[in-house]
């Protein structure tokens, strides 16, 4: 977040040009501006001892380490640095600096490439007491990009050919008078027409709402439904009509100015005129009474800003809480537990186009904040009626792979979300970024106004010079970019002058951008929210002043080290991307796509039966030897659990049924506390083989309250080996038991003349002996032959896919399980060939110490303890001890 200009900008062009002798630049008879300009250019093109260029960043570090100690002082001084929650300025502690860690800071500055990552490093215990922090009254009227802005080394700063002027004066005023006798600012004008049919459904339901004893709810609207608009309408219509206040609280300054701007231009239907308010940092605060207050969520989360609030405004009838899927973040909901203590009476409804948060586990507390869903508008109709584009989804794999770190993964667990370290990575990949300009520069005609989301600032910057060095015309935007040059950008790619804009982070929430005909998203996520954000950008329809069709353009990459990607693909093919922008089931939207431009979809039409047995078989594999699997297909999203901890049934959610997985056991649970749950429950819909939804059921009805979510996210090899065992019903590819218990089974069962007992990716696995024969000839006849004594996974899958769907050849093969006919023969690829012998009898039957039997028992719990006990007796001890209570009473006493 410094550049070599600001570096070198403060010195005398004499000092400058010693800089260039040291590093070798000749100086010339240039002006101090092409002086600095040389040194950026010459620096940021020179390589490290790995042949890797610095850049921007190194040629900042280079000039960092050539500073005397006065110069680094007088830096650190006279410049403020800005992260995303704090301004930064120097403290009186910063004179004790060496010269040495005086350039060391430098070049940590230097090195943040983010806001955020400038708050980590001023807050950090190392640096932390050479710094003092202030709050923000702009950022983007104080010069943030004094920080952030960055030196161009193909030119110095962006420079525009249209000078549109300064913002407009509304922007920075701290109070307004709206309504329908009041004028609208200069540049404003008020909305014309009525509200659309969806939204005046959406305003008479909060009427509704208003008018009942329920204080909290939220409202669902798809992204660019106007849900803005909506909530508007209702406050002014209803809450002020009432002679109650608003209060709207936003956590972006562009949605506070959005929030405002659309109170102002549907003033006219409020019943009086009114008064609007702001409260943003520093000096932001209008301090007089006011009829709406539009608030800063960051600046009311700063203490004592509650109690000054109350104080203005006395009180609140409604408070509207815009992206309320952020609202389980602690200092949200530190913040409504601080406005419900000071305000008595209000009402909280929440908006947003996306009401859950990425972590399944925050779903509950979202919904415990704000209640139940008032009202929402599914996707598909709003398009039909032009208010929404339709999506047409490519999915672009970029073939590239990266590791995750040990750290990454732990990171990736906890957010639920490729960290930043590996984002960075990722775009940093030359292969991939020369892959994105290319799809975005080939096809320019076809793409048209080409909206692209980057990773990074430097990820933003190297895109468009790409672009640019292709002959496109292209600009990037970010958080440092003064308000002005956002302006002036956006204008132009409006009017459809500028036919590519990449941007980092600024158009995923809250912003008009109408006129977007593509949307290309070079960030990788595997959030959900985020990738709908991303993609609403692009989904106003011709309705809303947008286009007909929007393109998707997404790119996926090969992540290891990550369960999640193992077993899915986020957002890898037209379906699974298509059910994360709409949030809701796909294949209605499938087919209007589908009939839209002449193409059959993707569906997945593989029997349930053989769909659970290859998720088995890739369960077992990831969880035995944590290895890649091809399991792209299986698009497993989580899976929901019942029943005692040693013993669960669980149902698989799969990306395209999770939905109707979500509705079925919401249903479920409502009847299994009513003691209404009928055996005769309907299943249909969801995709699973009806056994093990039954199964999941009865462990519903015997234990509901253990019924939850697990997210394959952050899931670990236990975790994926006992889902395994859940989902798999009797019988059908053998039952996985601990090896004691397994053992005791076996020796038990009646059906041990007709099945056999293998070791199997480290458990014990009884299946039929028929089936394992069946396998077992095949492999010998044909596998070996064909695939070697060492094939890869694919080529199993591929060899058993095939054997299998030839029936009328392989009749020997029908009914033959395929997660089983691939399990056996990956274990005799992996042992030489040979597929695994059945354990023998007299093996099994070898007397088990007492320890081993405790030690097996102390895993179980209740009745499966006691049926574990018989299991044994009945086994092993029954020839010494024939009396079951003697046994028992062993067991205990030792």
């Amino acid at each position: 977040m410094l550049t070599s200009k600001q570096l070198l900008q403060p010195l005398s062009k004499a000092r400058i040009a010693q800089i260039a002798v040291r590093f070798d630049i000749d100086p010339g008879n240039l002006s101090k501006k092409e002086l600095i300009t040389r040194i950026s250019l010459s620096l940021a093109n020179r390589s490290d001892d790995e042949g890797i260029a610095f850049g921007r960043t190194g040629a900042a570090k280079l000039i960092c380490a050539a500073l005397t100690r006065a110069e680094a002082l007088d830096l650190l001084r006279s410049t403020d640095f800005y992260g995303e929650e704090w301004i930064y300025s120097s403290s009186g502690a910063v004179h004790s600096l060496s010269a040495d860690l005086a350039r060391e800071l430098l070049m940590e500055i230097a090195g943040a490439e983010e806001q955020s990552d400038l708050d980590v490093l001023c807050r950090s215990k190392k640096w932390r007491k050479y710094f003092e922090e202030s709050e923000y009254e702009d950022p983007d009227e104080n010069g943030a990009g004094q920080t952030s802005g960055g030196d161009d080394p193909q030119g110095g700063e962006l420079e525009f050919e249209e000078d549109i002027g300064s913002e407009p004066e509304w922007l920075h005023a701290l109070s307004f008078e709206a309504g329908p006798d009041r004028e609208l600012p200069d540049g404003m004008t008020r909305t014309s027409g009525s509200l659309f049919e969806h939204q005046r459904r959406s305003v008479d339901a909060l009427v509704e709402w208003w008018q009942s004893a329920n204080d909290k709810g939220v409202l669902c609207l798809p992204t660019g439904a106007g849900k803005t608009r909506t909530a508007v309408h209702f406050a002014l219509e209803s809450v002020l009509a009432e002679g109650g206040r608003v209060l709207w609280l936003a956590h972006r300054h562009e949605l506070v100015n959005q929030a405002v701007a659309a109170f102002l231009q549907n003033g006219h239907v409020a019943p009086t005129n009114f008064r609007i308010g702001r409260f943003e940092a520093g000096q932001r605060k209008f301090e007089e009474p006011a009829e709406v207050v539009v608030a800063s969520i960051p600046t009311l989360t700063r203490e004592g800003n509650v109690d000054k609030l109350i104080a203005i405004h006395e009180s609140f009838a409604l408070i509207i809480v815009d992206e309320c899927h952020h609202a389980v973040a602690r200092s949200w909901k530190q913040l409504l537990q601080d406005l419900g203590r000071v305000i008595d009476g209000e009402k909280l409804l929440g908006l947003s186009a996306t009401p859950t948060r990425t972590a399944e586990g925050e779903v509950g507390q979202l919904w415990k904040l704000f209640g139940d869903i008032i009202h929402e508008e599914p996707l598909l109709p709003l398009m039909e009626r032009g208010i929404l584009a339709h999506p047409r989804v490519v999915t672009v794999p970029t073939n590239e792979t990266f590791e995750a770190s040990s750290e990454e993964q732990r990171l990736f667990a906890k957010f639920k979300d490729l960290p930043p370290s590996l984002v960075k990575r990722i775009a940093e990949d030359e292969t991939r970024n020369a892959l994105i300009v290319s799809k975005v520069v080939k096809d320019a005609a076809k793409w048209g106004q080409t909206l692209i989301f980057a990773a990074t600032i430097n990820h933003a910057r190297e895109l468009v010079e790409r672009i640019r060095n292709a002959g496109l015309e292209a600009e990037s935007l970010d958080c440092s970019a003064p308000r002005e040059e956002r302006l002036a950008v956006v204008e132009r790619f409006k009017a459809r002058s500028l036919p590519v804009l990449v941007n980092v982070g600024l158009f995923t929430e809250g912003t008009d951008l109408p006129g977007v005909q593509t949307v290309f998203l070079a960030r990788p996520t595997m959030s959900r929210i985020l990738f709908q954000q991303m993609v609403g950008r692009g989904l106003r329809g011709p309705a809303l002043g947008g286009t007909a069709d929007c393109n998707v353009v997404a790119f996926y990459d090969n992540v290891r080290g990550l369960v999640q990607d193992q077993l899915t693909s986020s957002f890898s093919s037209e379906r699974s991307a298509l059910a994360a922008i709409t949030g809701e089931g796909t294949d209605e939207l499938v087919e209007s796509v589908d009939e839209k431009r002449g193409e059959s979809g993707t569906v997945d039409e593989r029997p349930t039966e053989q769909r659970m047995q290859e998720l088995i078989a890739a369960l077992r594999a990831l969880a035995s030897r944590g290895s890649d699997v091809d399991s792209s297909a299986l698009r497993l999203v989580g899976w929901w659990q019942s029943g005692d901890a040693s013993a669960p049934r669980a149902l698989p959610v799969f990306e395209d049924n999770l939905e109707n997985c979500g509705a079925f056991v919401a249903r479920v649970l409502h009847e299994s506390h009513a003691n209404t749950l009928s055996e005769e429950l309907e299943v249909d819909g969801i995709s699973v083989p009806e056994a093990v939804v039954r199964a999941f059921v009865a462990a519903v009805r015997e234990a509901p309250r253990t019924t939850q979510y697990f997210s394959v996210i952050g899931a670990d090899k236990g975790d994926l080996r006992r889902l395994a065992g859940a989902v798999e019903p009797d019988g059908a590819a053998g039952k996985v038991e601990s090896p004691l218990l397994a053992r005791a089974r076996w020796l038990n069962s009646p059906e041990r003349a007709s099945k056999v007992l293998l070791p199997l990716n480290g458990q014990s696995v009884d299946v039929s002996r028929r089936d394992y024969e069946a396998v077992g000839a095949i492999w010998r006849q044909m596998g070996m032959m064909l695939l070697g004594s060492s094939p890869d996974e694919q080529a199993i899958a591929r060899f058993v896919a095939g054997v299998l769907a030839a029936k009328d050849r392989f009749p020997e093969m029908t009914d033959v399980p395929h997660s089983l006919a691939e399990s056996l023969m990956r274990a005799a690829a992996a042992n030489g060939g040979n597929i695994p012998q059945p354990v023998a009898d007299d093996e099994l039957a070898a007397l088990p110490p007492l320890a081993e039997v405790r030690k097996e028992l102390a895993t179980l719990r209740g009745e499966h303890r006691a049926q574990a006990l018989r299991e044994y007796h009945q086994a092993f001890f029954k020839t010494q001890q024939p009396d079951y209570a003697d046994f028992v009473t062993s067991l205990i006493c030792g």
